[in-house]
């Protein structure tokens, strides 16, 4: 009778800890599972490279993404009547566009640190019109700039949910103005840099 007792026991007792050892290893196989980011990204972004304003991100053969960057502004400020402004100042049009080409360089659970290249394309017009004896006049000096950006450099990001990227480069910069009363053109070489907000799905 004992002895059937005895091994009763001992036969719980290597089950358990069996089952303990078992459910160990399972949990510790889960924990050590890669992380997988989602393959396509929404969020908000500056640049001083590639633009401002909502980004669309995506993720193709494995290592490689591509981006988007756009926003668009209308503003309009007016001193007096609507009808009959004492003075108007007409921000017609802002907007811009960017678009960037990724390649990871190194790629972990958490984060990403990957080289890119791209550019950027934006426009604002900018006209000031002013009541002189009950005639609107507008200023000869209002500008339409067309602004282009192309550069490369590198980015890291961390996958949070959401996750946090940040950017550095080298920027070349064409400033157009095509409204003075004397074309302008400016040329400049740079650092970019780039901060961005993502939600993964």
């Amino acid at each position: 009778m004992k002895t059937g007792i005895k091994a009763t026991l001992f036969r719980t007792l290597v089950l358990t800890a069996l089952w303990a050892c078992a459910a160990s290893y399972a949990q510790e196989t889960e924990s050590k599972q890669p992380f997988a980011p989602k393959p396509t990204e929404l969020g908000v972004r500056y640049s001083n490279l590639t633009g401002y304003g909502i980004s669309y991100q995506r993720n193709f053969l494995t290592n490689y993404y591509i981006r988007t960057t756009a926003w668009f502004k209308y503003y309009e400020y007016i001193y007096g009547k609507e009808t009959m402004p004492t003075y108007r100042t007409n921000n017609d049009i802002t907007y811009n566009f960017g678009l960037d080409l990724q390649r990871n360089i190194i790629r972990e659970d958490r984060y990403r640190v990957a080289g890119f290249i791209g550019g950027g394309y934006a426009v604002r017009e900018k006209t000031n019109k002013s009541n002189i004896n009950g005639i609107i006049v507008t200023d000869a000096n209002g500008r339409e700039q067309t602004l282009m950006t192309a550069g490369l450099g590198g980015e890291i990001e961390y996958f949070f949910a959401p996750s946090v990227s940040a950017d550095l480069g080298v920027s070349y910069k064409f400033d157009y103005d095509y409204k003075a009363n004397i074309m302008e053109t400016t040329k400049e070489t740079g650092l970019g840099i780039a901060v961005g907000l993502n939600l993964g799905f």
